[in-house]
């Protein structure tokens, strides 16, 4: 299983052993589950945020929609990813809040999914969304006009609506030249 553990010995030395998991061994079973061409996975998690996990599962669930996206017969034309982060949001969350810092989230995550070149959107980790961007039409020139107009209007909403002027927002976007790209190399770039 790749599962990491110790031993160690208690006060009144009787032995324990420790299982938990990392990113390495959550790794280790989504490479499972691809190569056995399993449905799924359910992912049960209790206790403190474990944000390793999330990146690890988030990161494979993006890689398995970048390949549906590169073998789909619908979907011949280019697409690209985009990355928006928001700028300092611990500090939000800190100054604020974390009910204000979801609802934040939540505006960003609505404001993506609904754009008109968004055909898949997703929160990566942390403050971190991902768009699979739909490039018919459109000159990567022209897509990155439409992403900085996106980044204005989701900064005046949020600065409009909870009254943090310093509220930004960053974007990348990153092209899928062709569908023989690794689904793990574009999500690095």
């Amino acid at each position: 299983s790749k599962t990491p553990y110790f031993n160690y010995r208690d006060g009144s030395g009787r032995r324990h052993e420790v299982w938990f998991e990392d990113a390495r061994s959550i790794q280790a079973k989504m490479d499972l589950v691809r190569e056995f061409e399993l449905a799924g996975v359910s992912f049960w998690h209790i206790g403190t945020y474990f944000a390793q996990a999330w990146e690890v599962l988030t990161a494979n669930f993006l890689v398995n929609k970048i390949r549906q996206f590169q073998s789909s017969t619908e979907n011949l034309h280019p697409v690209a990813l985009v990355s928006t982060d928001i700028e300092n949001f611990h500090y939000i969350n800190d100054k604020y809040g974390y009910p204000i810092g979801n609802e934040i989230l939540n505006i960003l995550y609505e404001e993506l999914a609904s754009n008109p070149f968004s055909l898949f959107t997703v929160r990566f980790f942390s403050d971190v969304f991902i768009t699979i961007a739909d490039m018919k039409d459109m000159t990567p020139i022209a897509l990155s006009e439409q992403v900085q107009a996106l980044d204005h209007k989701i900064c005046c909403r949020i600065r409009d609506t909870y009254h943090i002027s310093f509220f930004r927002t960053n974007s990348g976007i990153c092209l899928m030249q062709n569908e023989d790209q690794s689904p793990e190399n574009i999500i690095s770039c």
